[in-house]
């Protein structure tokens, strides 16, 4: 488990797999919450059929917005901040 002050910025990194081949991930979602229901976290999401990320709202009933890699941007709600620039 991870935790940190309010505030403070964290670098994440997750691995993905499918038994049948990379080219089967199309979607991967990555939730950042003390809770398994989401609600109230930080949920990102990765289409890679459109090679698009998104920021879901707190309450997973919409989304914040979307960013494509290029420029760097930043995706914001209430509970935090994904920093879209960063890059490795």
């Amino acid at each position: 488990m991870l935790t940190s002050a309010a505030g403070v910025a964290q670098s994440l990194s997750a691995v993905y797999s499918d038994a049948d081949g990379w080219s089967n991930v199309k979607t991967v979602s990555l939730q950042v919450n003390t809770a398994a229901s989401g609600a109230n976290g930080i949920w990102a999401l990765h289409d890679r059929t459109v090679n698009n990320v998104y920021l879901a709202t707190r309450r997973r009933d919409g989304l914040v917005g979307s960013w494509h890699p290029g420029p760097a941007a930043s995706l914001c709600d209430t509970q935090g901040t994904l920093n879209c620039s960063a890059r490795r």
